[in-house]
């Protein structure tokens, strides 16, 4: 009887083995790749987004609203901007060790003042002289007199988890910053302090007896100056050491929005690596 030879249909187990082994490395790399793609991408929009928070920052300087409809008596003057207050919008304390969005919450306000007034000389010397503050005193329905924030208060949180911090790694950003017009000249000026301004602390412990309130940013305006600024954006949060921080930059004494610079990753300018 004549044997006869069968032709395997398909393929062997060490062809098999092999296409599935080589799928999985393909598949690997191209989730791989999406999740860096996505991750710059984030990385990029949180950079643009903190770069346009700037931006605005001026563009409302440069067009300021009244104070309240109908209020001749204060003008706005520009906005404070404060990093690594210890206490938030609605009273809830943020600890430097335990709470994760510390450094990450900026607080925005309203620098008001008297609408009139007479003086000469810098914009700090004029502020002062217009008793310029982040809160006003109002009448309430009861014809009570209250300090209630002025204008605008708001806050902004970086996007995606990215983390302000200085220069040096694994330290958050902190400070106040003025970007306020001159009384006078309304040429724009940025200033910046050392030292964070506790307006949300001032507004929760307020009891009426002191005038705490009333001296708040009068007090503290001499501890401002002209100087470079530069934000370290750290894409992976807070204390976590990496080369790929961004270097978002205040020119010193910025006029408007041009001053607001994205120094690039591998410039020798970037200071953030």
């Amino acid at each position: 009887m004549n044997k006869r030879k069968r032709r395997l249909v398909g393929f062997t187990l060490v062809e098999v083995s092999l296409f599935l082994a080589v799928t999985a490395v393909l598949f690997v790399g191209i989730i791989t790749a999406t999740q860096g793609s996505i991750w710059q991408q984030r990385f990029y929009d949180s950079v643009q987004s903190y770069a346009e928070f700037w931006r605005g920052i001026y563009s409302q300087v440069s067009n300021p609203q009244t104070v309240g409809q109908g209020n001749t008596e204060t003008a706005i003057y520009g906005k404070l901007v404060v990093f690594g207050e210890s206490v938030d919008l609605q009273g809830n304390s943020v600890n430097a060790t335990t709470d994760a969005n510390y450094g990450q919450q900026i607080f925005i306000y309203d620098v008001v003042g008297d609408a009139t007034g007479t003086g000469t000389g810098s914009v700090v010397e004029m502020l002062s002289g217009l008793n310029a503050n982040v809160i006003m005193k109002v009448l309430d329905s009861r014809g009570n007199t209250e300090w209630i924030p002025a204008g605008e208060v708001t806050d902004y949180v970086p996007r995606w988890g990215a983390e302000i911090e200085t220069t040096t790694q694994a330290e958050p950003f902190t400070g106040s910053i003025l970007v306020v017009r001159h009384p006078q000249s309304g040429t724009i000026n940025t200033l910046v302090s050392k030292e964070v301004i506790q307006v949300n602390g001032a507004l929760q412990s307020y009891n009426g007896s002191t005038g705490v309130m009333e001296r708040l940013l009068k007090s503290k305006l001499d501890s401002f100056e002209p100087s470079e600024i530069d934000f370290c954006l750290n894409p992976y949060g807070y204390g976590v050491a990496t080369d790929n921080r961004r270097d978002i930059r205040l020119a010193k004494n910025a006029r408007n929005s041009s001053g607001v610079q994205i120094i690039d990753l591998d410039s020798d300018e970037n200071r953030c690596r």
